[in-house]
């Protein structure tokens, strides 16, 4: 990289972290300019274009770095992602499949591409991929908090919550999980356990309207519909659009 295209690069990622994305978009199309086979300006105009809602022009821009530079894992992240987006679930499948290829280490890939199999409703292969980003990094909480939505989503609810413990000794600050926990354990009849754990969820994010939801619900499990309702009217409070807790008042 010259001079010149150091110059106008630290300028685009100046305007870039201020969000004047037409500004940055600038500078990198002059860089480009200067340097047309630079597969990462390429890149880094995909991420304007999808941030501005054109997701077309940004696989473009997304297929033409990979071009340039087919060892580019970044952009395949992104252009796979940009396909999940629009709905192109056999492309994003392709490109993620190529990319672990390229890197079958990258655990991250693998749960990208388990969240695409989810989508299309293959949960087997969705388990199979989340668990595959588990065996490359055994601390990737949010692939094993994936496992536990999809056990949760098969209604086999004593094992989502054993996942979701598990993700929780990988990573005890993910707190989202403690809420998922504590639905497993209401689904499986197990009430104190799912009273703790959502009250642990709430304590952690007093703003999660789902955690109070998933306590009402609880409450309402075991008779105590005083509680629930209060737990249901703080969701709504919280989140006045959210259905859910509508439905159990």
């Amino acid at each position: 990289m010259t001079e010149q295209e150091k110059k106008l690069f630290e300028q685009a990622v100046g305007f870039f972290n201020k969000k004047e994305y037409d500004k940055s978009k600038s500078l990198y199309e002059e860089i480009l300019k200067i340097n047309p086979k630079s597969s990462n300006i390429y890149g880094n105009l995909g991420v304007i274009y999808r941030i501005k809602g054109d997701i077309n022009t940004a696989i473009k821009c997304y297929i033409e770095a990979i071009k340039l530079n087919p060892k580019n894992l970044l952009v395949y992240n992104n252009l796979g992602n940009a396909f999940k987006e629009i709905k192109n679930y056999k492309m994003a499948i392709k490109v993620y499949m190529d990319a672990i290829k390229i890197n079958p280490k990258d655990f991250n890939m693998f749960n990208n591409l388990g969240i695409v199999f989810e989508l299309i409703g293959d949960n087997n292969k969705a388990i199979e991929a989340y668990k595959q980003a588990v065996r490359v990094n055994p601390k990737y909480a949010k692939a094993i908090n994936n496992i536990g939505v999809v056990l949760y989503k098969q209604k086999r609810y004593k094992e989502s919550a054993q996942i979701f413990e598990i993700a929780l000794q990988a990573d005890p600050n993910y707190t989202e999980v403690y809420s998922n926990k504590g639905a497993s354990y209401n689904k499986a009849k197990e009430y104190d356990k799912a009273i703790e754990s959502l009250e642990t969820a709430i304590k952690k994010m007093p703003n999660h309207s789902g955690a109070y939801t998933n306590l009402g619900n609880v409450y309402n499990k075991i008779h105590d519909y005083k509680t629930a309702a209060k737990m249901h009217e703080k969701s709504i409070e919280l989140d006045p659009k959210g259905e859910n807790a509508y439905s159990n008042l």
